[in-house]
């Protein structure tokens, strides 16, 4: 039986939805509406990180990564980038280039209590997707597969043109996102799960 090694960002978007999906949906907490803070992550940090190697998240408020964050972090991309805290205790954020992509992650730390603090990724979910969708076709991930609702248990992705590659220098760069967290009345979900990966070497 011949086994093929699953590229290694798959693996990584796989492990971080199936850790995250189950917590999403738990107690409600405070949410801060700030979308266009998600909006600069996600088009300016990470999509700048993986197109043209600037280093992401200037200006925010990063530190040193708690032992708890770290742990929450896959190790290939504790051996291969950067991680750190990223907005408050809640939030840990990686970035780096592994053997098969280049990659700018995230997401929220979960202790014994849920995630700390309250959330300062808010988005209001009517028309996020949409809004998403018009953003990335702009910058030219002009393929998505998604539903209208923005929730934990309906996938996302965005996408360039597909190449034929699902790793190395010639895979398309792709984006995915989850709510971790809502507010009492879900009117606010916490935008708390960042993924993108793209080509090694950034885009030529």
């Amino acid at each position: 039986m011949i086994r093929t090694r699953r590229p290694f960002l798959l693996g990584v978007i796989a492990a971080l939805l199936a850790t995250a999906a189950p917590l999403a949906p738990a107690a409600a907490t405070e949410v801060e509406e700030n979308e266009a803070l998600v909006m600069r992550i996600v088009f300016e940090d990470c999509l700048g990180y993986i197109r043209a190697g600037t280093t992401p998240f200037a200006g925010l408020d990063t530190r040193p990564a708690s032992e708890e964050a770290l742990k929450a972090v896959h190790r290939t991309m504790r051996a291969h980038g950067t991680t750190v805290q990223l907005l408050a205790p809640r939030y840990v954020a990686a970035w780096g280039e592994a053997p098969d992509a280049r990659f700018c992650v995230v997401h929220t730390v979960y202790g014994e209590n849920g995630p700390p603090g309250d959330g300062k990724l808010g988005v209001r979910p009517e028309g996020f997707i949409a809004r998403v969708t018009e953003r990335a076709a702009k910058a030219g991930l002009t393929h998505a597969e998604t539903s209208d609702v923005f929730s934990p248990v309906h996938s996302t992705r965005w996408a360039e043109p597909e190449t034929g590659f699902e790793a190395g220098p010639k895979r398309p760069i792709a984006l995915s996102l989850m709510p971790t967290a809502a507010n009492a009345d879900k009117s606010l979900l916490d935008a708390g799960l960042i993924v993108m990966g793209g080509p090694t070497l950034g885009k030529p």
